[in-house]
């Protein structure tokens, strides 16, 4: 009847929940190594990167 419907919703929007939180995360990890090697890239022409923190180390001394 109305109850076993009304749980079995409840269920089916549980487990479609639990994979969609199964799915972030990788998605979330492709996005982050993707953003990296964009950032790393020495073409990359954004500012958006640690590059502008960069400065070289002192040569040491000869």
């Amino acid at each position: 009847g109305i109850l076993g419907s009304g749980f079995a919703l409840k269920v089916q929007q549980q487990q479609r929940q639990k994979h969609m939180i199964r799915r972030r995360q990788p998605a979330a990890t492709l996005i982050q190594c993707l953003w990296r090697c964009y950032a790393a890239d020495e073409n990359s022409c954004s500012v958006a990167t640690w590059k502008i923190h960069y400065t070289p180390l002192p040569s040491p001394p000869v």
